[in-house]
């Protein structure tokens, strides 16, 4: 998708609709995001998150941008919030690398949700003691998360 495509002028607080997700046939991954997400608030996925945000997380990945660009906050807020204990560094793994993939390959898609996405990244650098758990596994997710958001938007 290219920028011109997406518009940073819409609202990006509302459930995307269909239309918003556009055709994935033959995109399995994407499909497969749509079947777990599609008609959803972000309040209502928070128990989806809860019971397994590493594949949640994974579905991000394959998201168009509108759908993205209102999830990315879900996620975000179940980093920030949910209750999660001993996979705290899974956690913060796969949302580090959800936005530093898409920060990579279409930054405007998470212009709308910066706020929360640097709060989320902020957290995980200033709770190293709850996220940061496993270096030999993650590595520094400190710097993981710095990296991350020097990649953001302005």
């Amino acid at each position: 998708m290219q920028e011109e495509d997406f518009s940073l002028g819409g609202d990006h607080s509302r459930i995307p609709s269909r239309e918003d997700w556009g055709d994935f046939a033959g995109d399995f991954d994407a499909a497969d995001a749509f079947r777990n997400f599609f008609g959803k608030s972000n309040r209502e996925m928070q128990p989806e998150f809860s019971k397994d945000a590493l594949m949640r997380a994974q579905d991000l990945r394959f998201m168009p941008s509108r759908p993205f660009s209102y999830y990315i906050k879900g996620l975000a807020d179940f980093v920030l919030f949910g209750s999660y204990s001993g996979d705290a560094p899974d956690i913060a793994n796969s949302f580090i690398s959800v936005v530093q993939d898409r920060a990579d390959s279409a930054p405007w898609a998470l212009a709308s949700a910066l706020n929360e996405v640097n709060d989320a990244l902020d957290s995980i650098m200033s709770n190293s003691d709850r996220f940061c758990t496993h270096p030999e596994i993650y590595g520094d997710l400190t710097e993981l998360a710095k990296q991350a958001k020097d990649k953001l938007p302005n």
